[in-house]
């Protein structure tokens, strides 16, 4: 899963071009995307992989505040 994390974290950077997503201290999605700020830009992300999300890290769906 640290693999992955890193991936969408390498992505989140170069998307929203914000370099400090790279360095983030974090060890689940569901901490890693409550860092995301996109300030006043529609930005679109696609859950593709989102049933292996859920197989690797249960608590995704019942975090959310």
């Amino acid at each position: 899963m640290r693999e992955n994390i890193k991936y969408v974290k390498e992505c989140f950077a170069e998307s929203i071009g914000k370099e400090y997503y790279k360095k983030l201290d974090v060890d689940n999605f569901y901490d890693l995307f409550r860092y995301v700020e996109f300030g006043d830009e529609k930005f679109v992300m696609v859950l593709d992989e989102f049933p292996y999300l859920l197989e690797i890290s249960r608590g995704l769906l019942f975090k959310a505040s």
